[in-house]
């Protein structure tokens, strides 16, 4: 017997009781500014509502009590039944298996999967029901009930509370009274209505598939439908290309599009007759009679094959439906059949018509006029007639196998997915939505380069990735750490890989490096080239589009990737105490971890955390294997903390942060000289050992106690880009102890945050935090302090080290108190003793209220030159009225004084200048000291404050009088912009400062800013990277020019001033650039003219241009790296940069 037969007795007063979404977990989400981007979706769910939708979802004849049947009650439970309501009972007489094998149709399976089932209706007694077919279930006994919100919830649901989730629409379908689409929903980042209108309607009747393809394209045509659905007419509508972006309606021509068509059965028509002479056919509307239609019971249908609507709304990716609009606006469609074995005719001939659809809505191409392969025709041959019978067009079989549509080289379709049993359809489901928002919402597939550090004869360079695929296996946020050979001879100097992959440089053997970037895709490729045997470029040898190619010297990332979690060392800070982060000492660190209840993966447990966080695979948790053996990919994406190289007697070791938690210790190895000019130097181990085997190893990693409490979000499987350990590390040696300082920038909590506190209850603990940690023995660090108080902000200045001789000091600056790089507290100054951490003096700035300090990252400024700090210069950001409103100046901090209460701090060109926020940095010009410094800022995408008011770059000379240094009167800063001659004529006891004025009107970008630090060069010249966010809703990222100048007039290198004169015979170097598209840009001072074009550079009076043409991408923080040629000939430059 099929049913349990029950007497259903329903009740009055009934309620619709609709379901509604709740926020993310975690409000701790921030990815940096130049990764983003309009991200606009919509997502149209196409529903077979046909009358085959009402059968039983479970075909077999018996109940089998061996297997698990889903459903809308919980499997293992027992139910009792009651005047027509099944309710939860240890004493019950039905297990929910049976029950769901007795009682659930398509489609109910089908709500369960995308709603968690409906609808809902509230009855007279006050409570909660699923209202399903013939019964009710209190929701709270339904398989799908979620505790938290005490409510019922599907896939639907958790899509909606994603931070980035798509607009999605319906149309359900199916032939009633002769129409199509029996119900619709426009597109809405809000799922109520959806989820209502899905839960609401019933299946019956016949399949138009092909007229409801048609609808969807046509209403993504920006046109009226004609089978009964979408109209521009509707009180209602709304547009698919349109967008509320800030409180306006804008046309947004990258929204990306797709479909989602469930269906169980083949496609027939929505009109039918037995005589031909019987059958009207809207042949303006594409429709057409055919012959012997699938399961109609009629001998002819009016319809359309659904391949042809798919086609027309993709063809291959180069469609246009709204030509009117910039791009190209195309729908991607995706399939999914529901129920659909393959025993019978019409099955086999329906699963056919699903996988066509998917390749003619899905395939590959760069040409719109060309078919996928194996196809000659749309539909396919033989196209369905009046006297073609199926299988024919979409029922035929598919060709072979190719790569345009089946990427993988499984014989089946990439966009179509079966789901054949309800199992499978939940799977189905999940795995076609999932590469949705994988393909509109993981910002771009190419890896973002923020750093790159040099040190010897090699070059660090960081890479992430939003989104990395693994051979079939996605990883979030992985982050890379690249060693380059760098060749610095005196007639040559460039990046090579190691191609021979012996960790040894091989002139003629390792090919040169060289980045790119398309300017019309953004895509970067990297050219590589052979080498002369004196180390210069031959001809180029092949192209590369992925870092993947390429063969590094070492990269951390996969190596890490491959070391047992239980090998790794890793530190963490409790209360003052250098502990390992190991099970061993879960009791001490689960006091500063937090509720480990979600992600429920943890199981409040601290030690699947710690398991975790070690990197390994923790059931439920977020999912990093990079293969089938269990290795995960362990390393964080590095994003401003960039990598910092420490020279130790026997090998390096470089120090990057990463926002996976920790401060990493990677043993770069020891440069060996061979003396061979064509093999000149290895890379081992340490100089007493030839072995490699450590070379790019872990040594530890760190983990300071206020990224605790964060840990769990990295384990979420839903995990969004959290900030940990980001800001760069800064090293110093003081009485022979080398000290590093670093910090979590924008991770953790800002003190005095108007919107956030910190996941634990303790009140000390989760707060943005530097700390300080004695590297003097790479292997065995020493752990120092940590520090963070209330007003401090997100850690964002980084440290200014004061040295005294005998005493030395720390400064830091209080920072933005959210991810804007919004204040609302005044400018606070901390200094603390370097070694012990302790609070020596703070400064509060009562004049500069709404305030926080540009970055620092300094030692200051010896002017006497007697080894002990005098100035530390710095900026600042003043907010006004809103964030429109934002001015700057310079903070000078006489800091000559032994005694760190006599210290005094001023304000020079306060509030009469923009923004602040790289740093001041200060170098010695013509005998003189100067520093150098531009205005703007850049924390979010559409941040560009008073559009109108020009940002500047500055030089400004230091005046000497008496015993005091001093800053020019402002009213002598000269405005270079177009003409230098009052500066360059100015006497060298006299001198002016000078600025220049960036663009503020460059159609599709933002107005020009510097935000990346000043490089300044023992050469007299100075260089600076500005940059001009994209101004495009659609795009990402910007575009950066470069800044050559003579740093005493603000003039170009290439011209001649009296006074201050450059030598050009000595203007030899590299000025290597590295932009957030992952390009390495290498500027040649020698020849650097062929790359500065005067009709886009600023001109000075003697023609020469200043900026440089465009290159796409930001600027990092750091700015340009500057490197001097080694000197003799063929020596090759072995140095370290601080």
């Amino acid at each position: 017997m099929r049913k349990i037969e029950l007497l259903l007795i329903l009740c009055l007063g009934i309620l619709i009781f609709p379901l509604n979404s709740f926020s993310i977990s975690n409000p701790y989400t921030a990815i940096p500014p130049f990764l983003q981007q309009g991200k606009y979706a919509n997502l149209m769910l196409a529903l077979d509502y046909s009358g085959s939708m009402s059968d039983y979802a479970y075909k077999e004849d018996e109940y089998d009590s061996s297997k698990t049947y889903i459903g809308y009650f919980i499997p293992d439970a027992k139910y009792s039944y009651f005047k027509g309501v099944f309710y939860k009972d240890k004493n019950g007489s039905y297990t929910g298996n049976e029950l769901n094998y007795s009682y659930m149709t398509k489609l109910d399976i089908l709500k369960w999967i995308l709603t968690g089932g409906g609808p809902v209706v509230k009855l007279t007694d006050g409570k909660k029901y699923l209202h399903a077919d013939g019964f009710l279930i209190p929701v709270n006994d339904v398989s799908t009930y979620n505790q938290k919100t005490g409510k019922l919830e599907g896939i639907l649901q958790k899509i909606e509370r994603l931070s980035e989730h798509p607009r999605i629409g319906l149309e359900i379908y199916s032939l009633r009274k002769g129409s199509v689409v029996q119900d619709w929903v426009y597109p809405s980042y809000e799922y109520r209505k959806l989820i209502r209108t899905i839960n609401r309607e019933y299946a019956y009747g016949g399949t138009p598939t092909g007229e409801a393809l048609d609808e969807i394209r046509r209403y993504f045509s920006r046109e009226s439908g004609v089978w009964g659905g979408f109209s521009k007419t509707d009180s209602n509508y709304v547009d698919p290309y349109k967008f509320n972006i800030k409180g306006t309606l804008m046309d947004v021509h990258c929204a990306k599009n797709y479909v989602l068509l469930i269906s169980d059965g083949a496609w027939n028509g929505h009109r039918f007759a037995n005589s031909l002479w019987d059958l009207s056919c809207e042949k303006s509307y594409g429709a057409y009679i055919v012959v012997d239609p699938v399961d109609a019971g009629y001998n002819y249908a009016c319809t359309i094959d659904p391949v042809q609507p798919a086609y027309e709304m993709w063809e291959g990716g180069q469609a246009d439906l709204v030509p009117d609009l910039k791009g190209k606006q195309n729908v991607k469609v995706y399939t999914v059949s529901a129920f659909m074995g393959n025993s019978t005719f019409s099955d086999r001939v329906g699963l056919n018509a699903l996988e066509n659809v998917a390749i003619f809505g899905g395939y590959k191409s760069d040409s719109s006029d060309s078919l996928p392969s194996g196809y000659s025709s749309v539909p396919p041959d033989p196209v369905c007639s009046v006297t073609q019978a199926p299988p024919c067009g979409s029922f035929v079989n598919l060709p072979s196998s190719s790569s345009d549509w089946d990427a993988n080289g499984d014989g089946r379709p990439d966009d179509f997915y079966p789901g054949n049993d309800p199992l499978a359809l939940k799977k189905a489901i999940e795995n076609i939505l999932a590469a949705i928002l994988k393909d509109a919402f993981s910002g771009t597939s190419a890896g973002i380069l923020p750093e790159r550090k040099k040190s010897g004869v090699v070059a660090e360079q960081t890479l992430f990735y939003p989104r990395k695929d693994f051979s079939g296996k996605n990883v979030d946020w992985p982050g890379y750490l690249y060693t380059w050979w760098f060749l610095n001879k005196k007639n040559a100097q460039n990046l090579r890989e190691d191609t021979n992959l012996n960790k040894i440089l091989d002139i003629e053997d390792d090919r040169i490096l060289k980045w790119r970037v398309d300017p019309d895709t953004g895509k970067v490729h990297i050219d590589l080239y052979g080498s002369y045997a004196n180390g210069t470029e031959k001809s180029k040898l092949a192209t590369y589009d992925t870092f993947d190619n390429l063969h590094p010297v070492w990269e951390a990332g996969e190596n890490l990737a491959f070391t047992s979690p239980d090998s790794r060392t890793i530190y963490t800070d409790v209360k003052g105490m250098l502990v390992e982060f190991n099970d061993f000492n879960k009791n001490l660190i689960s006091n500063y971890v937090g509720n480990l209840t979600e992600p429920s993966c943890l199981n409040d447990d601290v030690a699947n955390l710690i398991a975790f966080i070690r990197g390994k695979d923790v059931k439920g948790c977020r999912i990093r294997d990079i293969d089938d053996s269990g290795d995960t990919w362990k390393l964080g994406d590095i994003i401003y903390s960039s990598p910092t190289v420490v020279k130790y007697p026997g090998y390096s070791v470089v120090y990057v942060g990463a926002n996976d938690g920790m401060l990493h210790a990677f043993r770069l190895g020891y440069v060996k000289d061979l003396n061979n000019s064509l093999h000149p130097v290895k890379l081992t181990d340490s100089s007493s050992s030839s072995s490699r085997a450590l070379v790019g190893q872990e040594i530890w990693a760190f983990i300071p106690s206020n990224a605790l409490p964060y840990l769990k979000y990295l384990a979420d499987p839903e995990y969004q880009h959290t900030y940990y350990v980001d800001l760069k590390p800064f090293v110093v040696t003081y009485q022979n102890r080398v000290i590093l300082i670093g910090g979590m920038r924008f991770g953790g909590v800002p003190g005095n945050s108007p919107t956030l506190t910190p996941p634990v209850n303790d009140a000390d603990i989760g707060y943005s935090s530097y700390f300080a940690l004695d590297i003097t023995d790479p292997e065995n660090p020493k752990f120092l302090w940590e520090f963070t108080t209330k007003d401090l902000g997100f850690t964002y200045s980084g440290p200014a080290v004061i040295n005294k001789g005998s005493k030395a000091y720390v400064m830091f600056a209080s920072g933005p108190t959210d991810y804007n790089g919004d204040v609302n507290q005044p400018l606070f100054v901390y200094i603390l003793d370097l070694l012990t951490g302790k609070s020596v003096r703070n400064i509060t700035f009562s004049n500069l209220q709404n305030t926080f300090a540009g970055r620092l990252f300094t030692d200051g400024l010896d002017v006497d030159e007697d080894g002990k700090t005098d100035y530390v210069f710095f900026g600042y950001l003043k907010k006004g009225t809103d964030m429109q409103d934002w001015k700057g100046g310079i903070i000078v901090a006489d800091v000559r004084s032994s005694d760190p209460s006599d210290w005094k701090f001023d304000t020079y060109l306060e509030d009469k200048i923009p923004p602040v926020t790289s740093r001041v940095v200060a170098g010695k010009y013509f005998g003189r000291y100067y520093i150098f410094f531009g205005t703007g800022r850049w924390f979010y995408k559409e941040d560009n404050p008073d559009p109108s008011q020009a940002n500047r770059i500055y030089g400004i000379p230091l005046i000497h009088s008496g015993k005091n240094w001093t800053l020019p009167d402002e009213s002598s800063i000269v405005d270079v912009t177009t003409s230098s001659f009052s500066v360059c004529s100015a006497s060298s006891s006299s001198p002016k400062g000078w600025y220049i004025r960036l663009n503020t009107d460059d159609s599709g970008y933002l107005k020009e800013r510097l935000i990346s630090d000043p490089t300044t060069t023992d050469l007299n010249v100075v260089a600076f990277v500005t940059t001009e966010p994209t101004a495009d809703v659609c795009g990402f990222g910007g575009r950066s020019r470069i800044w050559l100048l003579n740093g005493a007039t603000g003039s170009s290198i290439f011209d001649n001033c009296t006074t201050y004169s450059l030598d050009h015979e000595k203007l030899k170097g590299t000025l290597l650039v590295q932009l957030s598209t992952a390009a390495i840009h290498k500027v040649d001072l020698s020849s650097a003219a062929s790359m500065f074009d005067n009709s886009t550079g600023k001109r000075t009076t003697l023609n020469s241009a200043t900026g440089s043409s465009w290159f796409v991408g930001v600027a990092p923080e750091g700015g340009a790296k500057f490197v001097s040629p080694a000197g003799g000939k063929g020596e090759l430059l072995l140095w370290m940069e601080k």
